[in-house]
């Protein structure tokens, strides 16, 4: 309407001449600046309310693919409204193409980084290693897939750190995926003093192994405990058992919970740990005097 209103006061004001020609070009450039504008707002706009109706659905294999050919689609509609006012400019788009066609080898060469960073890009959109929402570790570095871009994918590490990784550093890197992963291990060794007997050891046993199956978290039929080792200051008893936690802050969650009831039941039924100690005799010897 803006645009419009512009133009019909150019037809009053200056039906032609100089002044007309610009005034046109302003209008049609701005045309095209404010479809382009019109274009990425509105694909911002059905990302936001994607993004809001997959939190519901948990539909993050969509989301990854909408998000990323939603940034795809942005730079094709910029790159053809630059090519548009270029056209008014007076620059044949023919010509561009031509004279890209020419330079076409230290473009490429240029280009080279960014080329395998978007077919990197649609690589992981498309195997689906990893989806938006979903915790993984790449390297020395692990976090939540906060966006998956054409050039890079950002991770938010556990300490709120922001990662941006190229996509390439990632298809050509081995990932460890935790979202997909049912169930998780978790191995514990607890020291227990010299001072108890055998029968000790043994209920320590049972009354952990009972405490772990009193729990819903844990996989009931995969649940082990081992007197293992004698320590250098005590007796080793591991314990291997599974927990269904599908993300880290679960799993968190549930280890928390868990160390707290054992911590109860070490008080509760007297089990000592042992810890780094050491243990120091003197001896007092009496000189005899010769009288």
């Amino acid at each position: 309407m803006v645009l419009a209103g512009i133009a019909l006061g150019l037809q009053i004001i200056a039906p032609s001449g100089e002044l007309h020609k610009i005034g046109l070009f302003l209008i049609k450039a701005g045309g095209i600046v404010c479809a382009c504008w019109g274009g990425v707002r509105l694909l911002n706009g059905e990302l936001d309310n994607y993004t809001f109706d997959t939190a519901a659905g948990e539909d993050k294999t969509r989301l990854t693919a909408f998000r990323f050919i939603s940034n795809v689609a942005k730079i094709v509609i910029i790159c053809i409204g630059a090519l548009l006012v270029l056209e008014l400019l007076g620059y044949s788009a023919t010509r561009i193409f031509a004279a890209l066609g020419i330079g076409g080898v230290a473009v490429a060469f240029a280009c080279k980084d960014a080329v395998e960073n978007l077919i990197s890009g649609f690589i992981i959109v498309f195997n689906k290693p990893f989806r938006v929402g979903d915790f993984i570790a790449v390297g020395e570095l692990s976090g939540t897939v906060e966006d998956i871009a054409v050039r890079s994918t950002t991770l938010r590490a556990l300490d709120g750190s922001r990662y941006v990784l190229p996509n390439t550093a990632l298809t050509n890197q081995s990932i460890i995926n935790y979202a997909d992963m049912e169930k998780r291990l978790i191995d514990q060794t607890f020291t227990l003093h010299y001072k108890h007997s055998r029968t000790d050891l043994e209920r320590f046993e049972q009354d952990l192994r009972a405490l772990l199956q009193a729990d819903p978290a844990v996989v009931q039929d995969d649940i082990r405990t081992d007197f293992v080792n004698y320590g250098a200051h005590g007796m080793d008893v591991q314990v291997y058992y599974y927990v269904i936690a599908p993300t880290v802050v679960e799993l968190g969650q549930i280890k928390n919970r868990l160390n707290l009831q054992i911590k109860e039941l070490l008080d509760k039924e007297g089990f000592e740990l042992a810890y780094n100690s050491a243990t120091v005799y003197l001896e007092q010897e009496t000189e005899g005097k010769e009288q």
